[in-house]
């Protein structure tokens, strides 16, 4: 509602400014195309404007609302007489005639306007407005650099793009993220693919891009997937087809046009759906009618698809699409196959086939009654060498060894796969804490993995049975309690991420207890979360066990412990210097934290810092000034370290001569 002084302000602000006789205003309120981003933090949002143009000039102004549904009849007279005062400079006076489209707009400015000197006309047409608003639009659309609209899309009209809409909304409600992973190419085997489109790939189970990725072969997938270096990325996205899912403020505002003024569907406020296909950085292409009548059938059948049917391995669904009913037949080649696992070996993968192995010998061994080592040395060589565990006959004979078999296997396995032989474990023996980590790790949220992790400690509780009290201290020194320990370390973590940090933290301190050696390394989980919250005494009583340690993480923390039991004092610049000899890296990170993905680091790298830095970051940024300590100690230590080395020099030079 208009504040009446505010706008009598306005008026006579206008009333000043001479009329001229000749000179005609257009203006009205539209949508501009830019977003705001609240300082608050709230949603962005397209902010309304009023815009002024000139017929005689062609000159114009844009005045945006300053916040969310500001833009009322305050906003169109403050535009009013910005734009006054702008061409008062040029022509030394303002309009006499205004005109308008809106009815409503009309009534209030001849209200508001009456003794100003002006007409107010309604006319059907207000073309210099509605071309100003056009190049407004284009100017500012071409700075963006935006990819074309989804109309430009060859052959593709509204009604086209509804159906699209309208079945893309159901796939992100359906969520089918939440049943396959990144890993689970399907296969489409019907209707015939328009090139590019033969396999899908759904997207989401990371919880960071949603949509549906398109492919021409599973060759081609797998180089995407693969793909490390900027040069093969490129390569690959020349090939990328997909229906992104993004906020209104991602897409293209031209889209989001469409979206506004003919009300098509979306799912949420970050289920706009973006079909595009992509050949470089920044550059797209919009599918054209074919080919978004496609992807709508396949959103549609994926959209209607059940996790029971996705388990079956292939299954067949009626759609309508395009205006038509469409039989779509879709598989998963993963599950189909059975003779190609295709799990990535990593650090994960190399744990489990040792403990495996582990097992599988300790069960031979005690299936056997040898008379000497070496008649067992030679037996286990017959048996295991040259063999890969899936070739070597195994001697698991209990369910409860078959399943922590199987739960083994499937980490050679991806997606869909591995999901199936967890709950094959299972059925066999339901202690299997395994299978229930494995579960856990393909849920789609941390909400949805917590209640399996939960499920998987107590499982690996009741597993180890009575001796697990005489075995704390040294736990994972025995192979059968280890999947207990890995399910509560991801427990803790999931906890955290839940944003329930006091719990997490017992959960690390019962870890540490359980295994005094800690070869999970949780006292660099823990320590840091200590500290940022000001528990100095039990931070000090983890740091007292661990005096030795060789990472970097525990020297920086016996550093910010000091600092923050008793500032800048020896102990704390000591204990600054020798975290700095190990890793002469972390301030750095500390001081702008990066989120690179690090595989694999040796001591006193770069990539140990990082890592050092992520699991520190919050307990150096909550305690005050010690950011800037850190900073001050360092170039003053590389001040000293510099002045002794031109010392040094000149000492060596007076020896020379």
């Amino acid at each position: 509602m208009a504040d009446p002084h505010r706008t009598s302000q306005l008026v006579d602000r206008f009333r000043r400014i001479p009329a001229l006789a000749r000179e005609v205003w257009q203006g009205g309120v539209a949508r501009m195309p830019a977003w705001i981003e609240p300082e608050d933090g709230s949603e962005p949002f397209r902010p309304f404007g009023v815009l002024w143009a000139s017929v005689s000039t062609g000159r114009i102004d844009v005045y945006l609302e300053p916040e969310r549904d500001a833009h009322g009849p305050d906003l169109v007279l403050e535009g009013l007489l910005r734009f006054a005062r702008q061409e008062e400079k040029v022509l030394h006076g303002r309009a006499s005639r205004l005109q308008v489209a809106d009815a409503a707009l009309r009534d209030y400015l001849e209200q508001a306007l009456a003794d100003a000197d002006v007409h107010v006309e309604l006319v059907p047409h207000v073309d210099a407005f509605d071309e100003a608003l056009r190049d407004y639009s284009a100017m500012v659309k071409a700075d963006d650099n935006p990819v074309p609209s989804a109309l430009d899309g060859p052959g593709v009209t509204i009604d086209v793009l509804r159906r699209f809409a309208d079945a893309a909304a159901r796939y992100y409600r359906a969520a089918p993220w939440q049943y396959l992973s990144d890993e689970d190419l399907i296969e489409i085997e019907s209707p015939r693919a328009p090139q590019g489109y033969r396999f899908a790939l759904v997207l989401g189970n990371a919880g960071h891009t949603f949509g549906l990725a398109f492919y021409e072969s599973r060759e081609q997938h797998d180089a995407m997937r693969d793909a490390t270096g900027p040069e093969d990325i490129a390569a690959m996205m020349s090939v990328a087809r997909s229906v992104l899912f993004d906020s209104a403020n991602e897409i293209p505002l031209d889209d989001h046009d469409v979206w506004l003024e003919h009300d098509l569907p979306v799912a949420g406020p970050r289920a706009y759906p973006f079909a595009a296909h992509y050949f470089g950085p920044g550059k797209a292409e919009r599918p054209g009618r074919e080919e978004l009548e496609f992807a709508e059938a396949i959103l549609a059948a994926l959209a209607e698809t059940t996790e029971a049917e996705m388990d079956s391995a292939r299954w067949k669904k009626s759609v309508v699409a395009a205006g038509r009913t469409t039989k779509v037949r879709l598989s998963l080649p993963g599950l189909l196959d059975p003779g190609r696992p295709g799990a990535r070996v990593g650090a994960e993968s190399h744990l489990r086939a040792s403990e495996r192995m582990h097992a599988e010998i300790q069960r031979f061994l005690e299936s056997h009654d040898f008379e000497s080592p070496d008649e067992a040395n030679e037996a286990l060589a017959e048996h295991f060498a040259g063999r890969s565990l899936d070739q070597a006959p195994s001697p698991a004979s209990t369910p409860a060894e078959r399943a922590q078999e199987l739960a083994y296997q499937a980490y050679d396995w991806t997606g869909r796969k591995r999901v199936l032989l967890a709950r094959e474990a299972l059925a066999l023996w339901p202690d299997c804490a395994e299978a229930y980590i494995i579960l856990a790790e393909h849920a789609p949220t941390p909400e949805r993995a917590l209640p399996l992790y939960e499920q998987a400690v107590e499982a690996g509780r009741r597993a180890i049975g009575p001796a697990f009290d005489d075995l704390a201290g040294g736990l994972w020194g025995h192979v059968e309690a280890r999947p207990y320990m890995r399910a509560r370390l991801e427990l803790a973590e999931t906890l955290e991420r839940l944003g329930r940090a006091d719990e997490a933290i017992r959960h690390f301190q019962e870890l540490l207890r359980l295994n005094v050696s800690d070869n999970q390394g949780v006292r660099d989980l823990l320590v840091p979360r200590l500290l940022a919250r000001a528990r100095h005494a039990e931070a000090a009583a983890v740091l007292d066990k661990y005096p030795d340690d060789i990472g970097a993480t525990l020297p920086y923390c016996q550093a910010l412990l000091a600092f923050q039991t008793g500032a800048d004092n020896e102990t704390a610049r000591t204990a600054l210097s020798q975290a700095l000899a190990l890793n002469r890296f972390v301030p750095e990170f500390l001081a702008d934290p990066v989120d690179d993905i690090v595989d694999d680091y040796q001591p006193g790298s770069e990539e140990e810092a990082v890592l050092t830095a992520r699991e520190m970051a919050e307990a150096w940024r909550v305690t005050p000034g010690a950011l800037e300590w850190l900073d001050r100690r360092v170039k003053t230590l590389r001040a000293e370290k510099r002045a002794a080395a031109r010392k040094r020099q000149k000492k060596t030079g007076k020896r020379r001569r």
